[in-house]
């Protein structure tokens, strides 16, 4: 029953996003990439992750044993 219920929500997911396709096609949106942006991004997210290692000490030692 669950397995049923997981392959009616995959077939509405698939059909949703060939609709979604679609639209950005007939309106031919592109998405651009600014360098600055994605650099601004990853700092953001090396910083988080620094952080992180920095506040649970504890949980990266037992993160590097495995």
């Amino acid at each position: 029953m669950n397995f049923t219920a997981l392959v009616i929500l995959l077939e509405i997911d698939n059909i949703l996003a060939a609709m979604l396709q679609k639209k950005i096609d007939q309106f031919d949106i592109q998405f651009k990439y600014d360098k600055a942006t994605i650099e601004a991004e990853f700092n953001k997210a090396a910083d988080f992750i620094t952080q992180r290692q920095k506040l649970f000490y504890v949980q990266r030692k037992f993160e590097q044993l495995f």
